[in-house]
């Protein structure tokens, strides 16, 4: 029975981990949409500029 416990924290432990790490990858992967998205509408603008 202290075996299963053990084992039932440590998934606990990597699920909650996993999803922490799921938020991160989301996050970064938003951030550098947006930024390729700003820079690509600054781009295109600037060459209809000049």
């Amino acid at each position: 029975m202290l075996k299963h416990n053990i084992l039932d924290e440590i998934t606990a432990r990597l699920d909650s981990s996993v999803k922490h790490w799921n938020d991160i990858v989301y996050y970064v992967i938003s951030c550098h949409t947006a930024m390729f998205v700003q820079l690509w509408n600054e781009s295109r603008y600037d060459v209809g500029l000049c």
